[in-house]
Order: structure tokens, then C-alpha cells, then sequence
């Protein structure tokens, strides 16, 4: 659960700092927001007593999930590309 707090702490960062919604691509598994077991429901934390980081990130109803994930970017103009910011939050059961 922590991860998916992580990447909604991220996507606030981003947007608190300048960046537009449109610039930014998040892939999440969304499952903890609604879960019956959230003590606040709709919203996600990242510490203790922290405010909302869920509000305001892009929610993607269906993502493919498999034990094998590629994600390529066609970049068509690469001159207007000055930075390119690539996280990934792994969480995996074996």
C-alpha cells in the first residue's frame, strides 16, 4: 500500500512544482482508496495524521497487469524534451 501512497505523493510534487497534468503519465494500481480496510475511505496518506495525497491524480479505470509490463514512449519531437522523469515503485509477490 505504501507505494501507491508514494506515487500519489509524487504526482503532488510534480504538480505543486510547476508541472502540468498533461506532462504527467501515472500507472497505479488503485485499489486502496475504496478498500473496506482504508479507515478513511477515498483518501490515501503517505504518513501518519498526512493529508490527501489521492486527490487530484489521474484515475485509469482498467490497466493490463501481467507478470510482464512494457511501456515505451514515442517521443515524435525530441528538441521540445528538456527533462524526462522515469519512477518506478516495484512491489512484487513471489
Amino acid at each position: 500500500m505504501l507505494h501507491q501512497a508514494d506515487v500519489c505523493h509524487a504526482y503532488q510534487l510534480l504538480r505543486k512544482g510547476g508541472l502540468k497534468e498533461e506532462n504527467i503519465i501515472v500507472f497505479m494500481y488503485d485499489d486502496i482508496a475504496s478498500n473496506v480496510e482504508n479507515p478513511r475511505p477515498g483518501v490515501i496518506i503517505n504518513k501518519p495524521d498526512g493529508g490527501d495525497v489521492y486527490e487530484g491524480v489521474p484515475k485509469v479505470k482498467s490497466i493490463l497487469v501481467s507478470s510482464k509490463i512494457a511501456l515505451t514512449l514515442h517521443i515524435k519531437d525530441v528538441s521540445d524534451v528538456r527533462h524526462m522523469l522515469v519512477s518506478m515503485l516495484l512491489h512484487s509477490i513471489t
